[in-house]
């Protein structure tokens, strides 16, 4: 067993659920598995239940998204941890190459690695499926200023690089969040918080592994505090407190600190003017040609440098056709 753990955030979704556990264990997961279960429907929290039991797991109930990660800090044993989605497909190799990193790189706070979407009909499997490399760039931030640290990685998120939230994280920097998530009201806000929390603690990093799928494709989950409401200052007002707070603990002067509070939601940057990489509208002749290609040849080629290898495409095709 490394010195890793993963939560498995799932709301309503047991089939997703299986699928991402399925896969865990035929790529053989090293790090400690905790299912942290939203569901409202009482038949999905069965479901999720009966799945945790029969993969030995640890299950916890809790329909509060904010009290979930609240709950790691009780749960966990380990020096690192990943945040896990029910509906994104993770090769589980890659955490142990990111712990391997954070241990003997100790400026970084975080670290994640490169993803592919995934496409398909959802009612018609059969018909196959298309990877597209939809987040392709890199960045490696880990500059010691936070005012710089945050914009540069809300800046590479928008040109089309891989999200931190499902990385691997030293759990000190789950703290920061954990402290501070039930001053938070919606789900975009904890996204936010949870950028914030890597950045005062450290860098972070995209690495050149293969990290895993991410799946668009199936049912989203809707909640009335998923998305920040417009007028709706509460949630900024918090994150601003909690960077003012964390960098004059840190010895940071109260003018650096008060500036770094304007970047608490930057909702002035540019956003991306990079291709629809995830429309088959717009990509209608190469996602019909992808999809039939991989179906008929049963075989995924190597896209750009994602690092897919073979024991992940065949452990891929084995859970989704299931």
């Amino acid at each position: 067993m490394n010195n890793h753990s993963v939560f498995i955030f799932t709301f309503n979704r047991s089939h997703l659920l299986k699928r991402q556990l399925n896969l865990f264990f035929i790529l053989d997961i090293k790090s400690k598995v905790y299912i942290l279960d939203g569901s409202t429907n009482l038949m999905e929290k069965e479901k999720n239940e009966f799945i945790s039991k029969e993969f030995g797991l640890i299950y916890e109930h809790e329909v509060s998204y904010q009290k979930r990660f609240e709950l790691i800090d009780k749960l966990n044993t380990s020096d690192y941890i990943s945040y896990c989605s029910d509906d994104d497909i993770v090769d589980p190799r890659f955490y142990c190459l990111a712990s391997n990193f954070l241990e003997n790189n100790k400026s970084y706070s975080a670290v994640v690695g490169r993803y592919l979407c995934l496409q398909y009909n959802q009612k018609i499997k059969i018909l196959g499926f298309r990877l597209v490399n939809h987040l392709p760039n890199d960045y490696d931030i880990n500059t010691g200023s936070f005012i710089t640290n945050i914009i540069a990685l809300e800046t590479a998120y928008r040109l089309g690089c891989p999200p931190t939230h499902y990385g691997v994280r030293r759990f000190e920097t789950h703290k920061i969040l954990s402290k501070n998530i039930s001053k938070i009201k919606y789900f975009t806000s904890v996204e936010q918080l949870e950028k914030i929390s890597i950045l005062l603690s450290g860098g972070v990093k995209v690495l050149p592994y293969f990290f895993g799928l991410r799946d668009y494709y199936n049912t989203p989950t809707t909640h009335e505090y998923r998305d920040l409401k417009l007028g709706d200052d509460s949630d900024i007002m918090v994150l601003k407190d909690i960077i003012k707070k964390y960098l004059l603990y840190q010895n940071k002067d109260e003018y650096y600190s008060e500036l770094a509070t304007k970047y608490s939601y930057s909702m002035n940057l540019k956003t991306t003017t990079r291709k629809n990489y995830l429309s088959f509208r717009e990509n209608k002749g190469k996602a019909f040609f992808d999809v039939i290609r991989q179906y008929i040849f049963n075989n995924i080629e190597n896209i750009y440098d994602s690092g897919l290898d073979s024991r992940f495409k065949k452990a891929f095709r084995k859970v989704f056709f299931n």
